[in-house]
C-alpha cells in the first residue's frame, strides 16, 4: 500500500478545487478543466503498490470516467458519455469482485426496487422514442446499483484474499458507490428534465466526491 494516501488525497482535492474556481463553483461546463480530477485519480493508482489485479481495472475505471465526463460537459454524444461512465462502474466492479465474499440478497433486492421505480419514473415516457438511449442509461444505473450493493455487501460481510479491508473503509466506499448513484440519477435527470444550473452543480461535486472516496477506500484496502 502506498505510504501516504492523504498526499494523494491533497492533489486530487485540489485538482478539484481549481476546477471549482475555474468554472465559478462548478456552473460552467469546462471539457477539459472536468475532466482534470479524473485523469489525476489514474495517475495517483498507478503510482501506488496496490495489487496489479486491482491496480489496473480499478486505473481504467478513472480514465473511462474522464473521457465519460468528457463528452458529457462537451455536449457530445450523450450516448457515448453515458456508455463510458457505465463502463467505469463495471471496472470498477471488476477490480473488487474477486474480494467478494457473498452478495447481500436484501441489498441486491433493494437495488432491484430502485431501478425499477427510477426506470419508471425516468424512462416511461421515452422510451419508444428513443430505446437505444434508455438502453444505455438503463446500464448505466443498473452498474452503479450493482455497485452499491456490491460496496455494502463488503460492509457487511467483509473481504477476502490480501484484501485488508476495515468497516471504516468499507463505509467509506459504501458512501462513494451512493454519490455515484445519486450523480448518475442527476445526469439523466439532466438530460430528460428541466436543465436547472444546480442539478450540474450537485451532480459534479457528488461524483467528486464519490470518486476520492472510491480511491481512498481501495488505496488503504490493498
Amino acid at each position: 500500500m502506498s505510504s501516504s494516501p492523504a498526499r494523494g488525497l491533497a492533489i486530487y482535492g485540489g485538482t478539484a478545487f481549481l476546477v471549482y474556481l475555474e468554472t465559478h463553483g462548478f456552473r460552467s461546463p469546462s471539457p477539459f478543466f472536468g475532466s482534470l480530477p479524473y485523469i489525476v485519480l489514474p495517475i495517483l493508482t498507478i503510482s501506488t503498490n496496490i495489487n496489479n489485479r486491482v491496480k489496473y481495472p480499478m486505473a481504467g475505471s478513472f480514465i473511462a470516467l474522464a473521457f465519460g465526463n468528457y463528452f458529457f460537459e462537451a455536449h457530445l454524444y450523450f450516448g457515448v458519455a453515458a456508455f463510458l461512465l457505465m463502463i467505469s462502474h463495471v471496472l470498477y466492479i471488476l477490480s473488487l469482485l474477486p474480494h467478494l465474499k457473498e452478495w447481500s440478497v436484501p441489498l441486491l433486492l433493494l437495488s432491484t426496487v430502485a431501478f425499477v421505480l427510477t426506470f419508471a419514473w425516468l424512462f416511461s415516457d421515452v422510451f419508444i422514442s428513443i430505446p437505444f438511449l434508455v438502453l444505455i442509461l438503463s446500464s448505466l444505473l443498473i452498474s452503479s446499483l450493482v455497485l452499491t450493493a456490491l460496496a455494502g455487501s463488503l460492509l457487511h460481510y467483509g473481504g477476502k484474499g490480501e484484501m485488508d479491508d476495515s468497516k471504516t473503509l468499507s463505509l467509506i466506499r459504501l458512501i462513494g458507490s451512493l454519490c455515484a448513484v445519486v450523480a448518475d440519477v442527476l445526469y439523466i435527470c439532466n438530460l430528460f428534465g428541466r436543465r436547472d444550473p444546480m442539478i450540474f452543480v450537485l451532480r459534479k461535486a457528488l461524483m467528486y466526491l464519490g470518486q476520492g472516496f472510491m480511491y481512498l477506500a481501495s488505496e488503504r484496502a490493498f
